[in-house]
């Protein structure tokens, strides 16, 4: 897989594999989804890429569907692996190697030109996290960043997750009582924890995840006419439109 995105009314999936492969996995998204709401969905509609022109502007295309569409995107693009080409998910990690292979020209920049990011910082390192911002984000962003919608399941990647959360919020200076009740988890597991190594890749995605969700608020938080401004369709990797 190289990209996707979960549009108001669709589903885009850009894969590098044969057409048969590709009709196969259109037809095993189509019934989870179908189980999913209930309800069946017309047939997917598969394209193939001519070139590679045809794949940088398809990139985009598909990264930015909400632009597309006249949709304002959710600042924090868990619609589409944006989060996990800019380190701030883990989930679809592989998309990252994938996008390297064959677009080697592609940019972190323009990347975060794409997902509004710019004025983010670029390391983890360039600022620290505040107490006060991050504080309150620290159990969405820890199952943020293995892609579940809370705390509240035993899943192994979460366990990870919960792991680098403990080791992230030691520098936050809060108490065993409190980070058990955040994380969901024992006073006694964090405890244990405090002395886990998480990997090191875990931890600086959390930290990437609290920094965008605490510098990039949510537009239900944005009042009308105070959103920050974006381009109605992005340029390319040259600066050219893409269609």
């Amino acid at each position: 897989m190289l990209v996707f995105h979960v549009s108001d009314t669709h589903v885009h999936v850009v894969v590098l594999v044969d057409r048969a492969r590709a009709g196969r996995l259109a037809q095993a998204l189509g019934l989870a989804l179908a189980s999913l709401f209930g309800a069946p969905l017309p047939p997917a509609g598969i394209t193939t890429i001519e070139d590679g022109g045809h794949l940088r502007s398809t990139f985009a295309y598909v990264l930015c569907n909400d632009e597309r569409h006249g949709v304002v995107p959710d600042p924090w693009r868990e619609n589409s692996n944006l989060p996990d080409l800019l380190g701030a998910r883990l989930t679809a990690f592989s998309t990252v190697a994938a996008t390297k292979s064959v677009l080697p020209r592609i940019s972190g920049d323009y990347l975060r030109e794409l997902a509004g990011w710019s004025g983010l910082p670029k390391s983890t390192a360039a600022t620290t996290l505040d107490l006060d911002q991050a504080h309150p984000q620290l159990a969405d962003a820890t199952a943020a960043i293995v892609a579940h919608a809370n705390l509240s399941s035993k899943h192994p990647d979460l366990v990870v997750a919960r792991g680098a959360a403990v080791h992230v919020a030691t520098s936050f200076g809060l108490s065993t009582i409190a980070l058990a009740e955040i994380l969901d988890l024992t006073p006694s597991t964090v405890r244990r924890l405090r002395h886990s190594n998480p990997p090191a890749r875990t931890i600086r995605t959390l930290e990437t995840q609290l920094r965008m969700r605490t510098l990039l608020p949510l537009p239900v938080e944005t009042a009308f006419g105070e959103e920050a401004p974006r381009p109605a369709w992005p340029t390319g990797p040259k600066g050219r439109q893409t269609s």
